[in-house]
């Protein structure tokens, strides 16, 4: 895949294209994984003005259980996903460290290469 240039001559990589393709990964190896959106809205609900908030504060872009045929079946896989370069707030990081904490698979993934090694690591 090409991705537009910067003016710098460096390539525009967007983190929507690193989610598409991490899901893409995920769902060719076989890992029942999702886009977990979390954030704010405000809406007009019975007539009434309301700001909702969905999701966990700093959940991670794609949350996945790990199949069978890995080395860690059943096992929760969080996925933080940014650009190269790309920085982690508090909240995203509190959240990938619950997720180890309790047996889990947490990384931050700026390249579908990376999540690629990682679940060779894994055996899927």
């Amino acid at each position: 895949m090409t991705f537009p240039k910067r003016r710098s001559g460096c390539p525009l990589v967007r983190e929507a294209d690193i989610l598409r393709q991490s899901l893409d990964l995920l769902r060719i190896r076989r890992v029942l994984a999702w886009r977990n959106n979390t954030g704010a809205v405000s809406a007009t609900y019975q007539g009434k003005e309301r700001f909702i908030h969905f999701g966990v504060e700093g959940g991670s872009d794609i949350l996945g259980i790990l199949p069978r045929h890995s080395r860690k079946p059943g096992v929760l896989i969080a996925l933080e996903i940014k650009v190269p370069g790309g920085k982690t707030t508090l909240a995203q990081k509190a959240f990938l460290q619950n997720i180890e904490a309790s047996g889990g698979i947490a990384a931050v993934i700026n390249d579908v290469v990376k999540l690629d090694e990682l679940l060779t690591d894994l055996g899927v």
